[in-house]
């Protein structure tokens, strides 16, 4: 299985949008660029973002993704872990579901992600005054689909 630990502010939306729409806004054209990632790779979602930790925000989401024909790619959420960084939750996630994973991907925009975990390969990192772009789509499209 394909797998990408996705997190959504900065990355399924953009600063600028949140300020005009509020906290709980998604942007269509990100969520957009996301399926063409689906659509091309077949990948599924983990959600690590702190959205997963409410049940409205888990709806909104899955509703953002209904639209582009994509809520049922999203099967699972990382542990919360309380302080922990957020990478720590990504790996206890990989290493209890490591027989099931072909390759995976992690989309965030805070590159501290990172950090010591060895994920450099892997990470595709956004930037939150825009979040998912066609170029780093293409990109991850083209991980995915490198043997």
């Amino acid at each position: 299985m394909r797998i990408i630990f996705l997190d959504i502010d900065g990355v399924l939306n953009h600063w600028d949008g949140i300020q005009k729409h509020g906290m709980d806004y998604i942007g269509d054209a990100q969520v957009a660029q996301l399926a063409r990632v689906v659509d091309a790779t077949d990948a599924r979602f983990v959600l690590t973002s702190t959205w997963r930790l409410e049940d409205k925000n888990i709806t909104l989401v899955r509703e953002a993704m209904a639209k582009h024909s994509i809520d049922e790619m999203l099967i699972d959420f990382t542990s919360n872990l309380g302080y922990t960084k957020r990478a720590a939750e990504i790996r206890k996630w990989i290493f209890d579901n490591r027989h099931h994973i072909e390759k995976f991907a992690i989309l965030d925009d805070d590159d501290e992600i990172i950090g010591d975990q060895g994920f450099n390969d892997q990470f595709f990192h956004t930037d939150g005054t825009k979040g998912l772009t066609k170029e780093i789509a293409d990109k991850m499209i083209d991980y995915f689909l490198q043997q």
